[in-house]
């Protein structure tokens, strides 16, 4: 994959790459990438670049990322302890 970089029309430090990781992240989020999900990306961040919405679809991938996050660790957490606890009654059983 090329990574390109340019400076917008706000003379903003512009990363593609960036760009299009937030959009394959988005898509990810929604579980889907219809024809309307793409364009409504592609109006957003290329069509009629919208700052404002970039930045709280930015927000929204990383609330739900964070969100998804704390969830797996709790997940693993709850596995290593019904492991524990599977182990404490074994060995409970070999002392009876």
């Amino acid at each position: 994959m090329c990574n390109t970089f340019k400076i917008d029309n706000n003379g903003r430090f512009e990363n593609s790459f960036g760009r299009t990781s937030l959009k394959y992240r988005y898509l990810l989020m929604k579980g889907e990438a219809d024809g309307r999900a793409l364009e409504r990306l592609e109006k957003t961040f290329n069509w009629e670049r919208d700052e404002n919405a970039v930045r709280q679809l930015r927000d929204t991938v990383i609330d739900y990322e964070y969100r998804l996050q704390k969830q797996a660790e709790a997940l693993e957490r709850a596995r290593l302890l019904d492991e524990q606890a599977q182990k404490l009654k074994e060995e409970a059983g070999k002392m009876h």
